[in-house]
């Protein structure tokens, strides 16, 4: 993904983690990106928003603690196709000294509405300990002036959601 430039004044407060085109690859039999792609789409994103914070593979050597996965939640709202161009965002939703709670939007263009999210509860693991661990005093200022600067956002509508049962008839 590379950088792209905000389409609007509260894109501008949003983490813009870059734009990447649909490939024909990603696609399934039905004309739709797989799901397992939008899911690596938005692992790469997080990856260089982590590194950008003091979360790359030399920072986690030197500090002995990695972020860590403890929960995902994928919705998908739209099909994506080859050809598409496809831009993530994110908005930081909590913070505390161990942990970090976030959204990454996932849209066809700039502005467009939602074709996936995803939710993310990113825990600090201390790697001898396999504990959790404050995050480092230069990540923990980076993510709490990530965080002001969301606290007025509107909470996304996909967070917090769960999967609901329905019936099909």
């Amino acid at each position: 993904m590379t950088r792209r430039r905000p389409a609007s004044a509260a894109d501008s407060v949003l983490i813009q983690l870059g734009e990447r085109q649909v490939s024909a690859k990603w696609v399934n039999a039905a004309g739709h990106m797989r799901a397992a792609q939008y899911v690596v789409l938005f692992e790469e994103a997080i990856g260089r928003f982590l590194a950008d914070i003091g979360c790359s593979d030399a920072d986690i050597a030197r500090l002995g603690a990695a972020p860590v996965l403890a929960e995902m939640h994928v919705t998908y709202g739209r099909e994506l196709k080859a050809g598409d161009n496809v831009a993530v965002t994110l908005q930081l939703l909590g913070l505390d000294a161990r942990a970090v709670h976030m959204l990454l939007r996932m849209t066809e263009r700039a502005g467009a509405a939602a074709a996936a999210t995803v939710e993310l509860m990113i825990l600090n693991l201390g790697l001898a300990s396999r504990k959790l661990e404050p995050w480092s005093a230069s990540q923990l200022a980076t993510l709490a002036a990530i965080a002001e600067n969301h606290a007025d956002l509107p909470r996304p509508p996909e967070a917090g959601r769960a999967i609901k049962s329905t019936t099909v008839s």
